[in-house]
């Protein structure tokens, strides 16, 4: 599932740069490696997360013989001030902006979720996000797949429990100034994709979504 999550960010990544934009911000990136593999003359990749975890990448690509391609941007995307740090960066809040929020919305709180999205609209003139989410059933153990609840329960065992999920990501949406402009269950990928593999249950509550920023004087 993780491999066709990444898939779909790839294409649609790769599309937004064929589309002409140029600033990238990819939230809580760890080792994402989109910097490198889609780089481009003329457009900035931001990568947000702890410093030292962005220095333990950038130490790691100067000693395979990388270039490093991206601006790391030391903060909690949650926290006030984020955006003054983003600026402080280079990043130019008023251009258009592809933003990757990989992995991480079943680890935050919905509140903190939509706190977030709220900030977003309010401080990005123009921005598509792309992230991915799990079903309410699965954080509430309740979707009757014994295997999606041993899931759960193994990474609450890891101390990284998954405490956050929607069963109607459109209904999200609504309350931003935000439009839906994709969104799939890992199955459904996995049946375009890889029609032959087994298709896992985890597979039916775990999916991906591309939303863009609604511009109220001409929608």
């Amino acid at each position: 599932m993780v491999r066709y999550r990444t898939r779909f960010i790839d294409m649609e990544l790769n599309k937004q740069l064929d589309l002409g934009i140029r600033q990238v911000l990819i939230l809580g990136a760890g080792f994402d490696s989109r910097s490198t593999r889609f780089a481009r003359h003329g457009v900035n990749f931001f990568e947000v997360d702890k410093m030292e975890l962005l220095n333990f990448k950038q130490q790691c690509l100067e000693t395979n013989h990388f270039k490093q391609t991206f601006i790391p941007v030391a903060a909690n995307y949650l926290e006030d001030g984020f955006f003054e740090k983003l600026r402080s960066a280079g990043f130019n809040l008023l251009e258009p902006t592809f933003i990757i929020w990989e992995g991480n919305t079943m680890y935050l709180p919905r509140e903190a979720i939509s706190l977030f999205l709220r900030t977003l609209e309010n401080s990005l003139p123009s921005f598509r996000i792309v992230f991915d989410y799990i079903s309410s059933g699965v954080v509430t153990r309740t979707t009757g797949f014994p295997s999606i609840t041993a899931i759960a329960n193994a990474f609450a065992a890891m101390g990284s429990p998954w405490v956050c999920g929607f069963e109607n990501i459109k209904g999200l949406t609504q309350a931003f100034k935000l439009a839906l402009t994709d969104a799939m269950p890992m199955a459904d990928l996995r049946a375009k994709w890889e029609p032959t593999k087994p298709a896992a249950d985890i597979y039916r509550v775990y999916s991906i979504c591309s939303l863009r920023r609604l511009n109220p004087a001409t929608e």
